[in-house]
C-alpha cells in the first residue's frame, strides 16, 4: 500500500459520491485521526488514499481519476484507549456505513476481530461505488 495525492474534498454528503473528475469521500468520526481510503483491484491489490482533512467530526477528501464500479474499504487511525471505547486498528478494513452497494455478503470471520493485528481485508466485503437511485 502507498498512499497517493489527495484533494480537500468536501465534509458533506457522507459517504463516497461522484464528482467531476473523482470522487469525494467523508466519513465520521471525532476521535479517528486520519481515515484510509482503500481501492481494491481485480486482482485484489490495494492502494491507499490517506484523509487528513477535517471538518468538524468529518474527516473528507477527493480522489482523482476513480469513479462507478471503484471497490473499496476504509482503515481508521486513531487511539487505542479501551477505558473510552476507542478500538482503531487500521489492520482492520471496515465497510463504509454508507455504501449503497457491496461486492459480497457480509459474514464474519475471526480476521475481523480487532484483538489482532491480522489484516482482514481478504474477509471483509469491499463497498462498490454506484450511481444512487432516486
Amino acid at each position: 500500500m502507498s498512499p497517493q495525492a489527495v484533494l480537500p474534498g468536501r465534509p458533506a454528503p457522507l459517504g463516497v459520491s461522484l464528482v467531476s473528475g473523482g470522487v469525494n469521500v467523508a466519513v465520521l468520526s471525532r476521535h479517528a485521526t486520519s481515515i484510509e481510503f482503500c481501492v481494491f483491484g481485480p486482482d485484489g491489490s490495494e492502494t491507499a488514499y490517506l484523509l487528513t482533512e477535517r471538518s468538524g467530526d468529518v474527516i473528507h477528501g477527493e480522489i482523482p481519476g476513480l469513479g462507478l464500479g471503484t471497490r473499496y474499504g476504509l482503515r481508521a487511525h486513531g487511539p487505542t484507549d479501551r477505558t473510552h471505547g476507542h478500538r482503531f486498528n487500521p489492520n482492520k478494513l471496515l465497510i463504509d456505513p454508507y455504501a449503497l452497494a457491496l461486492d459480497a455478503p457480509a459474514r464474519f470471520h475471526p480476521a475481523m476481530l480487532a484483538e489482532d493485528d491480522a489484516d482482514s481485508a481478504n474477509s471483509v466485503p469491499k463497498a462498490v461505488v454506484v450511481t444512487p437511485q432516486s
